[in-house]
């Protein structure tokens, strides 16, 4: 499925630009990052194709951020290196639309068109602590590609806690 891929690559991308605060820098150390499923639409889905696929991004989330990563203090500019690598993941044309970002906060938005997917539109909005980051990505997927054209959506929910030293 190419949204687990997808996924995959956006969820890698934040992980690693996530921890950062404006007035206390972050502590360096072992974060233990949290993937949630919050929003899964695309044409023709059944309620037993929507289980399976939730089901596979899942045990494809839980595998792939086993464990903890060592992270340290960055600032708004991982915040814009992050949506380069979401861009980068998904083809085509990509654009920033809006970028309200600070050390310790984001809120863009990034317009693709002619991707694998057709032309998608994702939002990141979220917020770091000196111990944790929160953050949820939408993507809009406004032109589908056939076997199954239409409109889809595709959400989570990316965050860490601090677990200790390195």
């Amino acid at each position: 499925m190419k949204t687990q891929m997808l996924v995959a690559a956006i969820v890698g991308a934040l992980v690693l630009s996530g921890c950062s605060s404006a007035d206390e820098k972050p502590r360096k150390g072992k974060y233990k990052p949290e993937v949630e499923l919050t929003a899964l639409e695309l044409p023709g889905l059944t309620a037993d194709m929507r289980a399976q696929a939730e089901g596979q991004m899942k045990a494809q989330f839980a595998s792939q951020f086993a464990g903890e990563q060592c992270l340290g203090a960055t600032d708004k500019g991982e915040w814009k290196k992050a949506s380069e690598q979401v861009s980068k993941g998904l083809g085509g044309q990509c654009t920033t639309v809006r970028e309200a970002s600070t050390d310790s906060s984001v809120d863009m938005e990034i317009k693709c068109t002619g991707t694998q997917m057709g032309d998608v539109t994702t939002t990141i909005k979220g917020a770091a602590e000196s111990e944790s980051f929160s953050m949820d990505i939408n993507l809009n997927l406004d032109k589908l590609p056939e076997p199954t054209p239409g409109q889809g959506k595709l959400g989570m929910k990316i965050s860490a806690k601090r677990t200790g030293d390195c």
